[in-house]
């Protein structure tokens, strides 16, 4: 029984640990951070948005210049509020 546990322990631990760096990883993207900071800041998804377009490829002069207005508006928006604990994006009550 004991041989067993001595075993079993480093074998959970290592899987606890690769868990959380998979969630931490998986949450400091930059679409999931802009998702949290439209929840806690209830902006209507604008900073998303900006995110969204500064990651796209865009064609026209016009379409650049409103990507270029977005991403400022985010940015903007973004930095209007501290750093808070945050739900996660689709959470009703801020758990999932």
């Amino acid at each position: 029984m004991r041989l067993a546990a001595i075993v079993a322990a480093p074998v959970l631990g290592l899987a606890l640990l690769v868990g959380a760096v998979w969630q931490a990883r998986r949450r400091a993207n930059p679409t999931a951070i802009a998702c949290q900071l439209d929840a806690v800041g209830t902006r209507g998804g604008r900073i998303r948005t900006g995110v969204d377009l500064l990651a796209a490829e865009h064609g026209s002069a016009l379409t650049d210049g409103l990507a270029v207005l977005a991403v400022a508006d985010a940015s903007g928006l973004a930095a209007g509020f501290p750093p808070t604990a945050s739900p996660r994006c689709g959470s009703r009550e801020g758990r999932s």
